[in-house]
Order: structure tokens, then sequence, then C-alpha cells
């Protein structure tokens, strides 16, 4: 099965969006997303048997989110940078205007 940076990203925003308690660093959500592919595909955890293609798209995806306005870099005063994020205020807004543009461009 070949992923997808349409794969990934759709996996991110499950996990941000429509999670209680979504990832707070890029790292976990690298993580959460590799599960997710791994169960999908119906193999156990995947994080080391990711291909560096992957991984690279995982970046992509993550800049992605912020050029976006879905998530923010920093978390809280104490973590107010990188690899520290926290969902925008209108992540959810922004999530749809977002898809409707891809939409849009046959994206």
């Amino acid at each position: 099965m070949t992923t997808t940076k349409s794969d990934i990203r759709a996996i991110a925003l499950d996990i941000l969006l429509d999670t209680t308690n979504p990832p707070k660093q890029k790292v976990n959500l690298d993580l959460a997303i590799a599960s997710e592919l791994a169960r999908k595909a119906g193999q156990p955890k995947r994080g080391d048997a990711l291909s560096g293609n992957e991984w690279l798209m995982f970046d992509e995806v993550f800049w992605d989110l912020i050029m976006d306005r879905i998530i923010t870099p920093g978390m809280d005063m104490a973590n107010s940078g990188l690899p520290w994020f926290r969902l925008h205020s209108e992540a959810r807004q922004n999530a749809k205007r977002a898809e409707q543009v891809q939409k849009q461009s046959g994206h």
C-alpha cells in the first residue's frame, strides 16, 4: 500500500480534531499517525518501519497544518515554540476551508 500525503493529512486531522486529548508535540503526532497507518494495514506499530519518504511527508503535512492555521507553534508560555503545538482557536473552521480549497483545485 502506498501512503499518500492526503492519507497522512486525513489521519492527522482525525487525530487532532476528533480526539479529546490531541498530541501536543510533533513526535507524538508522528507516532499517532504511524500507529493509525499500521492499524489500517493490519500491522503492528510502524514507527520503525516507515520509509524516509513517509517521514518527509509527515513533515510536509505538519507544516501544511501550520500554514492552514489548524495548529499553532507553542503550547503555552513555558513551551512557546516547536516541537510543542496546539490547535488554532479556529482549527475546525480553517480545516473545512482548506478542504474546500483542495476540492476546488482538484487535489
